[in-house]
């Protein structure tokens, strides 16, 4: 995936857009910072995610995806420094509330964001849903109803 966003910014001009690449878990993130914007990539399951999110989230993302897999940020580490102005810094940080809601519906299912009260936030990656096996009715319990 890194190779094809080399590619793509050696032979496109009008792509300057810089990328961070960070590796969380079994994850690959591409992290595009003058779109906002990141690729997460899942190298067991070969799926990619899209996130296009705004500048307080693409920031609280990735101080998420710097510490380690399960660990947790305090709410005053998440706070984005345009923010810190703008919302109350007096816990339970509804502003901080608000981006970590609309980064919750934007996060790949395999992840979630947890809160831990008077702590701060981690993001916690789940295991994949397992396809409900389909089970095919015998002969015999089909006479049977």
């Amino acid at each position: 995936m890194t190779q094809a966003l080399m590619k793509l910014q050696s032979t496109d001009p009008s792509f300057s857009s810089s990328f961070t690449q960070i590796f969380y878990g079994r994850y690959e993130i591409l992290a595009l910072e003058s779109i906002h914007l990141a690729f997460v990539y899942d190298h067991t399951t070969t799926m990619i995610y899209y996130l296009a999110l705004t500048p307080s989230e693409y920031t609280i993302l990735l101080r998420l995806v710097q510490e380690p897999a399960g660990e947790i940020v305090p709410f005053e580490a998440l706070l984005p420094a345009s923010s810190r102005k703008k919302v109350s810094l007096v816990a339970p940080y509804p502003g901080l509330q608000r981006h970590m809601n609309r980064l919750r519906k934007k996060l790949p299912p395999v992840w979630r964001l947890v809160c831990k009260p008077g702590a701060g936030y981690r993001l916690q990656m789940v295991a994949p849903l397992k396809e409900p096996q389909k089970t095919i009715a015998s002969p015999s319990s089909l006479q049977a109803g």
